[in-house]
């Protein structure tokens, strides 16, 4: 690899899967960049949640543009970490889509809008992708511990809704990898059996992992 070579490494899953609470241990020992996910920036996301066919095509579409732009703008830097990453967002558009909060055409449109800014700005492509994933009821708990207001439903119809939104999404993810895991660099974490949030003795070996696994690949990390 050569030294003006580029690197970006994309964590991917569903919301309250563990992507940002491993991206945090994976800055402290990799001297690299992060590329968060500005969500509260979104100005449709609460609207989003108040009426999600209303509002689901701007969302995701608004996403897909600011993490252009983020990527963009960490161009200059070698390496960066990137939380979600773009293969996420189009799973997460995926997920949308069979909810039937975006029609057939929205979601034609999304695709093709987000294909054509992919050709027009081509950016360094995602080198390594690390996949974290838990059970969907593992996912509901959890996001509701963190209680973002936004996505905690009022309603007993909209509880059941979210909860379905979410179980699709678990399943868009897992299709997503099955797809993917011989064409991409993916990595998967089981953030439900690997207790990485306090224990530094997991971390250590997840990211061991990740590097055997990266270096398996021709991607130097560090």
């Amino acid at each position: 690899m050569s030294k003006t070579e580029k690197i970006r490494i994309g964590v991917v899953g569903p919301m309250g899967s563990g992507k940002t609470s491993l991206v945090k241990f994976l800055l402290k020992n990799w001297k690299i960049h992060l590329i968060s996910e500005n969500f509260n920036q979104n100005p449709f996301l609460e609207k989003y949640y108040k009426n999600p066919k209303l509002y689901s095509f701007a969302s995701q579409v608004w996403f897909y543009e600011n993490r252009i732009s983020q990527i963009k703008n960490f161009n200059k830097f070698r390496k960066a970490v990137i939380d979600n990453d773009i293969e996420g967002n189009k799973v997460f558009a995926l997920a949308q889509y069979k909810m039937g909060f975006m029609e057939n055409d929205e979601f034609l449109l999304y695709k093709r809008i987000t294909n054509l800014m992919d050709d027009i700005n081509n950016y360094e492509r995602t080198r390594l992708l690390i996949y974290t994933y838990a059970s969907y009821k593992t996912i509901l708990e959890r996001i509701s511990r963190r209680a973002r207001k936004f996505e905690l439903q009022k309603t007993e119809k909209e509880k059941k809704e979210f909860e379905k939104y979410i179980k699709v999404l678990c399943t868009s993810f897992e299709e997503w990898y099955e797809k993917n895991k011989n064409k991409l660099n993916i990595y998967k974490v089981n953030s439900e059996e690997l207790n990485y949030l306090t224990d530094k003795t997991i971390q250590k070996s997840i990211i061991s992992d990740i590097e055997k696994f990266s270096k398996k690949r021709n991607i130097k990390i560090n």
